[in-house]
């Protein structure tokens, strides 16, 4: 019977050429019509919303249903890359790269490499 090889374990250079690859792909694809100059409406509304102070931030999402984290962190990201429809995007972008990551790690995790 076959030894299934720890999660924990490091990964062999093919798996980290292939993650690499789908990493990059993930960016690719993720920055593919970031540099649009209008905003859609969700964009502009996370974009005025996050413009605010995180008190401000709070006492607006009171009357919404929406969850204030990614406010709060818009608000953050603002500071350091900008107000920018492609600076804006960036955290969206920063994200999703970040999920696919995590979604490797949990395959491997549950079922190994």
């Amino acid at each position: 019977m076959a030894r299934r090889p720890d999660p924990a374990s490091p990964p062999d250079r093919s798996r980290l050429v292939v993650l690499g690859l789908v990493l990059g792909l993930a960016l690719g694809l993720r920055l593919l019509g970031l540099q649009r100059n209008e905003l859609s409406f969700d964009e502009a509304f996370s974009a005025l919303v996050a413009s605010a102070s995180p008190t401000e931030i709070l006492a607006e999402l009171n009357n919404d249903s929406s969850p204030p984290l990614y406010y709060l962190l818009l608000y953050l990201w603002r500071a350091v890359a900008g107000s920018g429809p492609a600076a804006l995007r960036g955290l969206s972008v920063l994200c999703g790269v970040t999920a696919v990551f995590l979604a490797y790690r949990l395959g491997r995790r549950l079922w190994g490499a």
